[in-house]
Parts: C-alpha cells; structure tokens; sequence
C-alpha cells in the first residue's frame, strides 16, 4: 500500500474510526507492557505516571521515554530478559 493509499483511507470516516482504534489499541499495549514490567523492576509509580500520560498522548515517545527511564533501574537495555534454565 502507498502513502497515497493511507491517505485516502483517512478521507473517510469509516478509515479515521479504524485508524483510531488502531492508534489507541497500540497505545494501550503498549502502556500494559510498560507499566507491568515498572513494576517488576521496582520504578515508582509517580515516574509511570509521566510515561503512561506521554504513551497514551503521544505513543512512541512515551515509550522511549519509559525506556530511558528503565535503564536507569536495570543494567540492561534489553526490552526483554533472558531466561535462565
């Protein structure tokens, strides 16, 4: 698909409703993944509340903010651990 395809997908309301969803659905997984795994590294919960706010508002950003912030509470970059056995 072009961009010129996405585009004309926006044009109708139909589109923008589905686009919506999708946007948002992301979002959210993204913030459960996020917030969950906060809370096994033991990040407080105020600094989740900024990532929460910004992943939901703006995605991505809020991600990568949460990611910045979990390296400072792991030695790891690693989005996903290792498991031993």
């Amino acid at each position: 698909m072009s961009l010129q395809g996405v585009m004309a997908l926006f044009k109708s309301e139909w589109g923008v409703l589905v686009g919506w969803i999708h946007y948002l659905a992301f979002d959210m997984l993204a913030g459960i993944w996020a917030l969950g795994d906060s809370q096994r590294r033991g990040v407080p919960h105020g600094f989740m509340v900024v990532c929460l706010f910004f992943t939901l508002m703006f995605g991505p950003f809020g991600f990568g903010l949460y990611w910045l912030l979990r390296l400072k509470y792991t030695d790891t970059a690693r989005l996903v651990d290792k498991r031993e056995g």
